[in-house]
């Protein structure tokens, strides 16, 4: 697959975002043959950030969309999601680009990258998205009130609160939406060990995004 190009986001003369450029889904495995953990990928690749990807995914330049490559993507990836290099600390502060992710005392730690505080909205279906980092900055538990804003991409938002966890975007075969962030609410896929960075699932990616120097 050819890299897929999204150009920059400004808004009032000022980049949000930018330009880069993603790679396609892999799903890499170790030497024994397990899917590979958020921390690994971030080891080996360079992820795209949860921002990057609600850019590439959601915005338009003159009505029409910046990258329907990204979007088909997504789409023929149903079923299947993508690790980010955005992490989530204490539910407070969202980490980007982390230069290292270590376990240390029993506990993940995210070193390095850029800090950002975020106040994020109750769990629900996405009504709003906050662009410098991605996360949604409101929510509804209606999802006919999402459906009015997004239409077909109307998608849910599920957040877990305590330590160190990994961001994905995911397009599930649960009626989540196609840039559903989180778990499946009252489903749990590793109990407590939901996302944190040694998470690992053979339906979930890395995908290569690369940036000028």
């Amino acid at each position: 697959m050819s890299e897929i190009y999204v150009s920059p986001l400004i808004e009032n003369d000022k980049e949000i975002i930018p330009e880069f450029w993603l790679g396609g889904v892999e799903y890499r495995k170790d030497k024994k043959g397990d899917a590979f953990s958020v921390a690994e990928y971030n080891a080996q690749i360079q992820l795209p950030t949860l921002a990057e990807l609600r850019h590439a995914y959601f915005d338009k330049a003159d009505g029409n969309f910046i990258s329907p490559e990204y979007r088909e993507s997504v789409f023929s990836n149903h079923g299947k999601g993508e690790w980010t290099s955005t992490f989530l600390q204490d539910g407070t502060k969202a980490i980007e680009r982390p230069e290292n992710i270590v376990y240390r005392k029993g506990v993940w730690i995210a070193e390095g990258g850029k800090i950002i505080r975020v106040e994020l909205p109750p769990s629900g279906w996405a009504l709003e998205y906050d662009k410098p980092t991605g996360f949604p900055s409101r929510t509804s538990h209606k999802k006919e009130d999402a459906k009015e804003i997004f239409g077909n991409d109307t998608s849910y938002f599920y957040h877990v609160d305590s330590s160190l966890r990994a961001v994905m975007r995911c397009f599930y075969l649960y009626d989540l939406g196609p840039f559903f962030i989180g778990r499946v609410p009252g489903r749990t896929f590793g109990g407590d060990e939901d996302f944190r960075p040694d998470y690992r699932a053979s339906n979930v990616g890395g995908r290569e995004c690369r940036r000028q120097k």
